[in-house]
């Protein structure tokens, strides 16, 4: 298992035989992709700058592209742009024909507990779609539309790997219940930042150090890399206070800031 951070919410999973790429992000310089709505401005169409540079990331041999949502802060016209149109991509079931309209021609939408399988040989990619609240405001979180979690669980001979990514979430008290489901979780992908949290038409929009110290708790992974931080200047709360906040916790030292391209990677075994 090999995780490579590009920045905000993209990383490219290496897992056995599969290549994984998530809310693909591929902007950069001073106007890195337009904001259709500014989070704690309010303000329309406004130009968001890449703060830090865009990593070498290889699209030529990935197998599919996840979505969580397609908020212009997940998936750009860059990605719309160098993403083969002919990769599979899944994506929250309201996203399909907007993926289509943008040009891919293999989209599955799926919805808050649809499991889809990929298999190559003897290894298999069981991708399953959970609950994700954009916003605790219930007509907020409405209007905000669709987004999926998801569990992504690969099994070979002897070895099995599991991962939570949260996608853009607030903490809701099903995540007790969701967490309760699952089984043991390797490694904890959540969206940090904190973004909105300063106002703005929607209040906070993706977790805090204090919401993310929760869900960490509840899904109790032997890992936690954060992303959703640093690389643009909406996030509004440091990644370190989330760190700091784990260091005060059962979970100090199982938390790995990445800096954007960094590669982490795990065990040969697994779990």
């Amino acid at each position: 298992m090999r995780l490579m951070w590009i920045g905000g919410p993209t990383t490219r999973l290496e897992i056995g035989a599969f290549r994984v790429l998530t809310d693909p992000m591929l902007g950069e310089g001073a106007e890195a992709f337009v904001m259709r709505r500014h989070p704690t401005t309010g303000a329309l169409n406004v130009p968001i700058p890449r703060l830090t540079p865009l990593p070498h990331v290889d699209l030529d041999d990935i197998d599919l592209v996840l979505a969580s949502h397609l908020h212009s802060d997940h998936f750009d016209a860059h990605a719309v742009g160098r993403v083969d149109h002919g990769v599979p991509v899944i994506a929250p079931t309201p996203n399909v024909t907007q993926l289509r309209d943008w040009g891919f021609h293999d989209v599955t939408g799926v919805d808050w507990g649809t499991q889809r399988l990929l298999s190559k040989g003897d290894e298999r990619l069981l991708l399953v779609a959970l609950p994700a609240h954009h916003s605790h405001d219930s007509a907020a979180d409405h209007d905000l539309g669709a987004v999926n979690g998801y569990l992504i669980e690969h099994t070979a001979p002897g070895s099995v790997f599991r991962i939570y990514w949260t996608g853009d979430t607030v903490w809701f008290d099903e995540l007790r219940d969701i967490a309760a489901g699952l089984p043991d979780v390797d490694l904890l992908l959540p969206h940090l930042g904190g973004v909105g949290s300063t106002g703005g038409p929607w209040g906070m929009i993706s977790l805090d150090a204090e919401e993310g110290t929760r869900v960490t708790e509840v899904v109790d992974p032997d890992l936690v890399v954060p992303i959703h931080h640093s690389t643009y200047p909406f996030y509004v709360e440091p990644v370190s206070a989330f760190v700091r906040r784990l260091a005060t916790s059962p979970y100090t030292g199982r938390v790995l800031v990445l800096r954007e391209g960094e590669t982490w990677t795990s065990g040969p075994s697994g779990r």
